[in-house]
Parts: C-alpha cells; sequence; structure tokens
C-alpha cells in the first residue's frame, strides 16, 4: 500500500479507536483504525493481581487490513495464558509505534478518551451479568440525545467502584445506522472516503458499475433505491412486511440514503 506523505501529515496517526469489542477472562479483542500500519503492543494491569503484562501484537493477535490509501485496520484478538481476575478493576493500554517514532500509549495520542485522573482505561470482567446496557442502532439526526452519553456519565460516576461498573452493552441493532441516514451524513461519509483513498468496488447486477459510479450518479443522494435490482427471491419477505410494496434488495422502509459500498460503511 502506498501513502502519500503529504496527506497522512494532516491526519491524525489514529482515526478510530481503540475500541474494546470482547472482554472475556482469558481473551480480549480490541480494533483499531491508523493511517498507516503501526507497531502495536498491549497493557494490562491487574493491581488485585499485583501484575502488569506487556504483550507485543504480532502474528495472529494482530491482523492489519489495509482498507484505503491512509486507512489500516487492525483487528486485536488476544489469547491470554493466565486468566484476568473477575470482580476487579484491570487497566490496559495500547501502545503504538511507527517507523522513525517514539512508543506511545493512549495518554499521549488520546488523551480525550481517559476520564478526569486516569492515566489509562480500564475495564471489569464481571462473574455475573448484574448489571446489562441495551441499546440499538445510533442514528446522529434523532431528535433525542445520544444514549451513549448516559453510559459514559455511568461510567465516570461508577469508575473506580467495581461493582457498580456495567457488565455488558448488548447492542440488539446494526450498531451503525445503515439505512436511515441523513443526506448530510451521507455527503460528509463521500467526503471522508475521498480524504483517506478508501478502496472502491464492482456493484454486481445494479444500474452503477462500481462505487465511483455511484457517488457520481444523479439519484445517489435521497433515491438510492432506484440504483439497487429486486430480487424474486425477497418477494415473500416484501409481502410479508411491506404488504407487496417492491423493494430492492435492501428490507427497509427508510433506503433512500442507504449506505451501499464497504468504503461508505467504514467512513
Amino acid at each position: 500500500m502506498t501513502t502519500s506523505s503529504s496527506n497522512t501529515d494532516t491526519l491524525p496517526t489514529v482515526l478510530a479507536g481503540p475500541l474494546l469489542r470482547r472482554v472475556e477472562a482469558d481473551r480480549l479483542v480490541l480494533w483499531l483504525v491508523t493511517t498507516r500500519p503501526m507497531t502495536l503492543s498491549l497493557v494490562v494491569e491487574s493491581e488485585a493481581q499485583g501484575t502488569q503484562r506487556v504483550i507485543p501484537l504480532e502474528g495472529t493477535t494482530c491482523q492489519r487490513l489495509p482498507i484505503g490509501r491512509d486507512a489500516v485496520l487492525h483487528l486485536i484478538d488476544v489469547a491470554l495464558e493466565e486468566a484476568l481476575p473477575r470482580d476487579c478493576l484491570i487497566e490496559y493500554d495500547l501502545r503504538i509505534r511507527s517507523e522513525g517514532q517514539a512508543e506511545q500509549g493512549i495518554a499521549d495520542w488520546a488523551p480525550h478518551l481517559l476520564y478526569p485522573g486516569a492515566s489509562r482505561p480500564s475495564f471489569v470482567i464481571k462473574s455475573r451479568l448484574d448489571r446489562v446496557l441495551h441499546g440499538s442502532c445510533r442514528k446522529p439526526h434523532h431528535a433525542a440525545k445520544d444514549g451513549l452519553l448516559c453510559v459514559d456519565e455511568l461510567i465516570e460516576q461508577q469508575l473506580d467502584n467495581p461493582e457498580g461498573r456495567p457488565a455488558l452493552l448488548l447492542m440488539t441493532g446494526d450498531q451503525v445506522y445503515a439505512d436511515d441516514v441523513a443526506g448530510p451524513m451521507l455527503v460528509a461519509i463521500h467526503a471522508l472516503v475521498h480524504r483517506l483513498g478508501l478502496y472502491g468496488e464492482q456493484l454486481e447486477g445494479a444500474v452503477v458499475d462500481d462505487s465511483a459510479e455511484l457517488f457520481g450518479h444523479p439519484a445517489t443522494y435521497y433515491r438510492r433505491e432506484e440504483l439497487l435490482p429486486a430480487f424474486k427471491s425477497n418477494e415473500a419477505l416484501r409481502e410479508r412486511f411491506f404488504g407487496g410494496v417492491e423493494k430492492p434488495v435492501f428490507t427497509t422502509s427508510n433506503g433512500q440514503n442507504h449506505l451501499i459500498t464497504f468504503g461508505e460503511v467504514m467512513a
């Protein structure tokens, strides 16, 4: 993958993350998006055990997937030989290093992610699911306030109290609103696709041949359902959920700005 230094010089090294996807006593799963491939190490510290582990993220523990000219997805999946303790605070740090630069921790490259007084983020592995947070998709243009702000406040209030921390966040929706997308948001998504050089793709069976043609088509905003094929295999589903109204590919009633390409979803 070639990288334009003039482009990455104006971009932050880390574009998104680290996102803690899954936490078990013997397994940690995170992901991170950066502008270039990074050398990573994971630090896990348990005051209850009196131990600190520094885990180099190499080989199968960290898959680096280029998703664009200036975007690399790091999929981190660590199997722990010694299980982590339950029901106590566990701090972690994701240290990054690129060629010619010193190693940096989260406090260096993303201090805004830390709560006041904290030097690293932390989590708790509960022995029972006593406090479960439940939500669905996040809809940025909804009239209500963002529900995850309440989650943020809850964690801050219980930062040093393992018992009061949530056991998990259960999201039973798509986690991103891929169908009901506001026009200004889709414009911003396309700007970011271009800014990062996210890779395009071929679109089989659609009115347009590829993602570049999709982005430039007059129907790309507010009329996207016109660009996609309607499959006969969807007829029974259409009849049951939409009263027989013809629907293209998407099983949604708000698909005018539905995300289509992988690059759009990643942006």
